[in-house]
């Protein structure tokens, strides 16, 4: 007659345990895995990318250092920094310098129509974290970029 540890009969009895009920933990553990790598393979990678901008109005305001003279003057410049960035020849000439992405079919012309599209939604130009737009002379610039543009 063997005499086993208490390790021993531990471990045993968590082998018969995990034996009797395995429906408990195999299902659980392929279904995750098989989500999970279904997410990997199918989601669309994406990079975001932001510059940190101050607006001055070294232009017109030679005399006060480049400040603004009114809130209003400042989030006008800045809604049409918007606009310009977003503006289709804006993003034309921007995709036309990055250039074909190798997945974009030889035929077409590049940049198409639809790519500016997306991209303009893509392009944001935001206040800094608990700022106002137009409230503060620094904004930023952010574009997202997904993996089909990049290449």
């Amino acid at each position: 007659m063997t005499h086993s540890s208490p390790l021993q009969q531990t471990t045993l009895n968590l082998l018969k345990a995990f034996r009797a009920c395995c429906w408990l933990w195999i299902i659980p553990t392929v279904l995750f895995t098989t989500i999970a790598t279904i997410y990997a393979f199918t989601r669309t990678r994406s990079w975001e990318a932001s510059q940190a901008l101050v607006v001055r109005d070294e232009a017109a305001a030679l005399d006060r250092g480049g400040r603004f003279d009114s809130i209003d003057s400042m989030q006008a410049f800045q809604e049409t920094l918007q606009e310009v960035a977003r503006s289709p020849i804006v993003v034309t000439e921007t995709l036309k310098q990055l250039g074909r992405p190798p997945r974009a079919h030889k035929a077409k012309r590049w940049p198409t129509e639809e790519d500016v599209e997306s991209l303009q939604e893509e392009i944001n130009v935001r206040a800094p974290q608990g700022s106002q737009f137009g409230r503060t002379e620094v904004i930023y610039l952010a574009v997202k970029l997904c993996a089909w543009l990049v290449g």
